[in-house]
């Protein structure tokens, strides 16, 4: 089973996968190691806040280059005429706007990281 086949068996929960692996790494910790329960979910909540707060960052950060508001310029009903170049440059630069929102999410993640 590949992890595109894993992501789409559950309809609306992405990346199941990685959810399952991590409950299943868990209860692991939690059957070798239980007095290590608490540090491990200290350390989920810190990486998870920070992802949290990484995502509130960009869209404060560059609150006019929202990739969602840029893909729904696109709005492109037929396929088979071939882009213009509008739509060419606002495809990029909702892909810049993604780029920059994941980059900005991974420093929060990372700096929380290299806190604890």
């Amino acid at each position: 089973m590949t992890m595109k086949s894993c992501s789409t068996t559950v309809s609306g929960l992405r990346m199941s996968c990685w959810l399952v692996l991590s409950i299943v790494l868990a209860s692991g910790v939690a059957v070798l190691a239980p007095q290590q329960m608490s540090v491990l979910l200290n350390k989920l909540f810190l990486v998870t806040l920070s992802a949290y707060l990484g995502y509130w960052i960009s869209r404060s950060a560059t609150p006019y280059a929202r990739p969602g508001d840029l893909l729904a310029l696109l709005n492109r009903s037929s396929t088979d005429e071939p882009p213009t170049a509008w739509e060419l440059l606002l495809g990029r630069l909702a892909a810049s706007a993604m780029i920059a929102r994941s980059i900005l999410m991974a420093a929060a993640i990372v700096g929380t990281c290299l806190g604890l």
